[in-house]
């Protein structure tokens, strides 16, 4: 599953073991766990894989928030 933010075209879903980001070229994008510690930062690609552990996380990219769970 996804989700699409129609306004800016930039999707983030999840797959095991990793958070999908696509459309965020040149935007920041911060992904930030629970616990208040930062997992990732930095300015997007077109399509961008972020490898995590399994669990709960923010994912910003521009000025938008994504709550996200990745098993």
């Amino acid at each position: 599953l996804g989700v699409d933010d129609v306004t800016t075209g930039v999707n983030v879903r999840t797959v095991s073991g990793a958070i999908l980001i696509n459309g965020a070229e040149g935007l920041e994008v911060e992904v930030v766990a629970p616990a208040g510690y930062r997992v990732f930062g930095g300015i997007a690609g077109n399509s961008e894989r972020i490898d995590v552990t399994a669990g709960i996380y923010f994912v910003k990219v521009g000025a938008r928030t994504w709550n996200v769970i990745v098993k």
